[in-house]
């Protein structure tokens, strides 16, 4: 069986009074591995006080498109942090000698619904007003709590609604932030 060829995409411009000229746009053969990439930005951006809480890396045949979340712990997640976050995803696509021309990047912060999608997320948000959907043994059923975040341990947090609440980590089936 013969592999198909694929063909440069032409695009044509569109300005009138330009010159015609077409530009050629090459089917990208490598891609970035998100994980890797989310392992390398991680480390580098925690020495900045700034949490990756998400990458993703969606491809088609000619673009690949990178979207990162980030957390200021204590502290308003500003333009510049989503700056520096870019500026360290170019850098690694630049080291893993990828063409940056091919990568467009999108930088948010986690906004006030993030819905918890790691243990980690757990110890970051300390002290932020959180809701939670828990299995409750004693009554049987799910139960939905909002209060801030008091304390993160291995197997349990700790809630502080009006009273303190202690929900094992195992029978949490939805944890979001909550402002």
């Amino acid at each position: 069986m013969k592999k198909k060829e694929t063909k440069p995409q032409k695009q044509k411009t569109f300005n009138k009074n330009a010159k015609k000229r077409t530009i050629t746009k090459k089917a990208i053969k490598n891609i970035l591995d998100e994980k890797e990439a989310f392992d390398i930005a991680t480390s580098i951006l925690i020495t900045k006080d700034i949490y990756l809480l998400d990458l993703k890396v969606k491809s088609n045949k000619y673009d690949v498109h990178i979207y990162a979340v980030i957390h200021k712990k204590n502290e308003t997640t500003t333009h510049n942090d989503c700056v520096t976050t870019t500026k360290i995803i170019k850098e690694i696509i630049s080291e893993k000698k990828l063409d940056e021309d091919d990568y467009s990047i999108t930088v948010s912060s986690a906004g006030f619904n993030w819905i918890f999608k790691s243990d980690l997320e757990y110890q970051i948000f300390i002290g932020e007003n959180i809701k939670l959907k828990y299995l409750d043994d004693k009554e049987e059923k799910n139960v939905t709590l909002s209060g801030v975040l008091k304390e993160n341990h291995e197997n349990y947090i700790i809630i502080q609604s009006e009273e303190e609440k202690i929900i094992n980590k195992e029978k949490i089936i939805k944890a979001k932030l909550n402002n």
